[in-house]
C-alpha cells in the first residue's frame, strides 16, 4: 500500500547510522509518513558485509535501533536513548540493495517509550524485525543541535513510500 510523506526528518554530520560526513555510515534518510510509522532508507555497501553479500548484524540492529527510536520524533520534539532492543534475523540482509525500515510507536509514556520496526526488500519480505524501548532525553535541546550545525537537513523529492 502506498503511504505518502509528510516530512523528512534531519539526519546528523558524523552518526554511524546517518551520518553524511561519515564514510562508514549507512547513510539512511527517515521520512515521517501519513499513517504516523516512520520509514528509513538502507542500501549498505561492502564496508558494512559480513559474510560475502549480507550485512553484518550488528549494522542490521543499528539500522533498526535508529529508526525505531526516531519514531518519537513524529509527536515529541526530544531524543530518545536505547534501554533495551530486540532483534531477530528472518532472512539475509542483502547488501546494495534499497530496502526500507518500517517503525511504530506502540507505548508512551512521560519517560519512556516503546516501538517496534521491520527491514523490508523490495518485494516486501520481511527480512529482520525489532522491539526497542527508550528512555527520553529531556534534557537535549534538539533546536541547538540543528542550530549548530549538528543535525541537519537534506532536501530530496521523496514522496511515499509502498509498504
Amino acid at each position: 500500500m502506498e503511504h505518502k510523506v509528510l516530512k523528512k526528518q534531519t539526519v546528523s554530520q558524523m552518526c554511524f547510522v546517518c551520518g553524511i560526513q561519515n564514510e562508514s555510515s549507512l547513510h539512511m534518510n527517515f521520512y515521517e509518513m501519513d499513517d504516523g510509522k516512520v520509514v528509513g532508507t538502507l542500501n549498505g555497501k561492502d564496508i558494512h558485509q559480513s559474510y560475502p553479500d549480507r550485512m553484518h548484524g550488528g549494522n542490521i540492529c543499528a539500522a533498526l535501533d535508529e529508526t525505531i527510536g526516531r519514531v518519537i520524533w513524529t509527536i515529541e520534539d526530544i531524543y530518545a536513548v536505547t534501554m533495551e532492543l530486540k532483534i531477530k534475523y528472518r532472512k539475509p540482509v542483502p547488501l546494495n540493495q534499497n530496502l526500507i525500515i518500517v517503525a511504530e510507536l506502540i507505548k508512551n509514556t512521560p519517560r519512556m517509550f516503546e516501538a517496534k520496526g521491520s527491514v523490508i526488500d523490495e518485494n516486501g519480505t520481511v527480512l529482520a524485525t525489532g522491539e526497542g524501548t527508550y528512555f527520553k532525553l529531556k534534557n537535549v535541546d534538539k533546536k541547538a543541535m540543528y542550530a549548530n550545525g549538528i543535525e541537519v537537513s537534506v532536501p530530496d523529492d521523496i514522496k511515499s513510500f509502498n509498504y
